[in-house]
């Protein structure tokens, strides 16, 4: 897959330059030597970057090759990469898990989570399980050796949901039996017993006996410390077997070992002699390749010295003094000093004794040292840790900053909004009724426009009625100059005609005049309803034109239209808008009439402002709730008020109109 991505990289490459190259057929001579030259860098460039591909998957992919059987040329090949951090990103992380888990398989104690951390969040990202799962074990390993037993634990057990998703069963096998044994350490003896048991079933299904024979010794561990010694010892001869069938000599180390502590905490020493024989012959059949032989060795001379065979002990214990191990060298050398003083052979074991000491002072000078190493190493990651929590803090700090601003500038957002929303529906609302209330008065001016022009031809038809009888007046005065003087019945009769015509005339004249000042009251009512719809039009276009601005400064001429709909009594509200209203329609009046007549309550003036808006008297007993010849009398008590001469010969509504 890799090689077939850096095919892949050279090919784009190779289109990029085509495409140069067909750009310079179309461009002119001077311009073709600048792509001439962008074109050979592009060109160098892209072989330097095959080149370097080329060169770190293989490398990759050697040292994961050499990872199970040779970590320590896995460690120093991943090791060798110059500048790992300008490395792609897939390059990087795979580098980064692969030298965790070569230093892993080398010993080598780990201090911080910095690599695997970059391996852990790449994988995750991609979507790898099988990747994501190893780096998971790792990074689990770390936090084992840095003393964090929970975070290890958490880390394993996503390691194993994660890893069940692929077929990878060495990896699970791993995971499982690690999982098993920080739950001994924490005496968890269930949980262990299962983990190892899972294991064990993980190496089945991996078809892999080395795993096989570790997973059986670790089932044994587990029945061990559970003091079920003969079940232990069932399960370490089946890791035994299988070990020394495929020549696992590391597998089979391991179990011995574990074997013969067990044995001895059993007291069967019986089975002592099948465990030298079994040595002996690994050592023929493996010769150098049996692992640790110096510790079978003293392991076995301790038994010996244990059981009684001094001479047996000592032959061993001395070929464990080969060891290159403090540890066993100082485990023998004390035996040894045990034996010898036994023997009251008191010089070899006072050589013994020193030696013993030596190692251990050695061994104390490279643990004390090993502990400094520890402690700076953990006084590091708690260090990093308490930065990482005050970074950590830090964020959340900010975050939470943010959230908070956004919620308040989201609740100003939202409140801003609800103004807007309340405001439009009340310009909608005012609009509306403006609408209403220009529809009204349009009604009622173009009813009154109808009226008068029905007055208006009323009129004319009584002044031709007139103009008729005045000429028959006329024609009957010349036959009554022209009659004979003794004829004085015809002269009677043309008298009496006369005076009938007359009065016919007067009558005429009197209708005439009435219609006439009808008309003139119509012709004033009109005026004011078109200077109201004019305002209601002024009104209602500042309304729709001007959207963000507020109600303007005019009184809604809605109650008028509301009087002559209703004829209901009015609110002391209804009553303070009507004297406002109708001080804007006729220049003041209400302040008008205050300062002239001083002598006037409210109830005068409201009788007098719905004199001068026109309304009947029937409307006005509405109005002020009373009865219409109680309207009459009122307005017959005002005269005082207003001075015997002031009324004139019109009467009280006409001297209002005329005010």
């Amino acid at each position: 897959m890799r090689n077939i991505q850096v095919s892949t990289n050279c090919q784009q490459n190779n289109i990029e330059i085509r495409k140069g190259i067909c750009i310079i057929a179309s461009t002119n001579a001077t311009k073709m030597k600048r792509y001439i030259y962008l074109i050979l860098f592009l060109f160098i460039v892209g072989l330097t970057a095959c080149q370097k591909q080329s060169h770190i998957l293989p490398l990759l992919q050697e040292a994961e090759t050499l990872m199970d059987s040779r970590p320590d040329s896995s460690l120093c090949l991943l090791e060798s990469v110059q500048s790992p951090e300008n490395l792609s990103a897939a390059e990087y992380a795979t580098w980064c898990l692969l030298v965790t888990q070569a230093r892993d398989k080398n010993y080598v104690e780990h201090t911080s989570d910095s690599l695997i951390g970059v391996a852990v969040r790449y994988f995750e990202k991609q979507k790898d399980p099988l990747r994501y799962a190893k780096a998971l074990y790792y990074e689990g390993r770390i936090y084992q050796d840095l003393g964090d037993i929970e975070k290890a634990m958490f880390l394993f057990v996503k390691s194993l949901d994660i890893g069940k998703q692929t077929s990878d069963y060495l990896q699970l096998f791993l995971t499982s039996s690690r999982l098993g044994t920080l739950y001994a350490r924490l005496n968890v003896q269930d949980k262990a017993m299962n983990a190892y048991h899972d294991a064990l079933q993980y190496a089945f299904a991996s078809c892999d006996s080395s795993s096989i024979s570790y997973g059986y010794s670790y089932i044994g561990r587990a029945y061990s410390l559970s003091e079920e010694w003969e079940q232990s010892l069932v399960y370490y001869e089946k890791a035994l077997l299988v070990a020394t069938q495929i020549k696992d000599f590391q597998a089979m180390e391991l179990a011995m070992n574990e074997y013969v502590a067990v044995c001895v905490n059993a007291d069967r020493y019986d089975k002592i002699s099948d465990y030298v024989n079994r040595l002996l012959k690994a050592k023929q059949e493996g010769n150098d390749k049996v692992g640790n032989l110096e510790q079978f060795y003293f392991t076995i001379g301790d038994l010996y010295r244990h059981v009684g065979k001094a001479d047996e002990a000592i032959l061993y214990l001395e070929k464990a003094l080969q060891s290159d191990n403090l540890h066993t060298l100082s485990g023998s050398s004390q035996c040894l000093y045990f034996l010898y003083e036994e023997q009251k052979q008191y010089e070899k074991a006072v050589q013994y004794n020193n030696k013993y000491w030596m190692y251990i002072d050695s061994i104390q000078k490279i643990e004390n040292k090993n502990m400094v190493l520890e402690i700076e190493a953990k006084y590091n990651y708690e260090k990093m840790q308490k930065e990482n929590l005050q970074l950590q803090l830090q964020n959340v700090r900010i975050v939470c900053e943010g959230i908070l601003g956004l919620l308040v500038l989201l609740g100003i957002v939202f409140a801003m909004i609800k103004i807007y929303r309340r405001r439009l529906k009340d310009k909608i609302q005012l609009v509306s009724e403006l609408r209403e209330q220009l529809e009204v008065l349009q009604n009622e001016s173009s009813a009154n426009l109808q009226n008068l022009e029905e007055n208006q031809a009323e009129a004319l038809v009584l002044s031709r009625q007139i103009e008729t009888l005045q000429q028959e007046f006329k024609k009957l005065e010349e036959e009554l100059r022209y009659s004979d003087e003794h004829n004085q019945i015809e002269v009677d009769k043309l008298s009496r005609q006369l005076k009938e015509k007359a009065v016919h005339i007067d009558q005429i004249e009197g209708a005439r005049s009435m219609l006439i000042n009808k008309n003139k009251k119509l012709e004033e009512k009109n005026l004011d309803l078109k200077e109201m719809i004019h305002a209601l039009q002024e009104k209602f276009s500042i309304q729709i034109s001007n959207k963000n601005s507020d109600t303007p400064n005019m009184y809604s001429f809605s109650l008028i239209v509301k009087m002559r709909a209703e004829e209901a009594s009015l609110q002391d509200e209804e009553w303070e808008e009507l004297l406002i209203i109708v001080n804007l329609l006729h220049k003041n009046f209400v302040d008008r009439l205050s300062v002239c007549f001083p002598k006037l309550n409210s109830d005068d003036i409201k009788l007098c402002c719905l004199t001068k808006l026109m309304f009947t008297n029937e409307e006005i007993s509405s109005f002020l709730d009373i009865q219409k010849d109680a309207v009459i009398k009122r307005k017959q008590r005002l005269k005082p008020k207003f001075g015997k001469e002031s009324w004139g010969k019109g009467g009280f509504d006409s001297f209002i109109d005329d005010f």
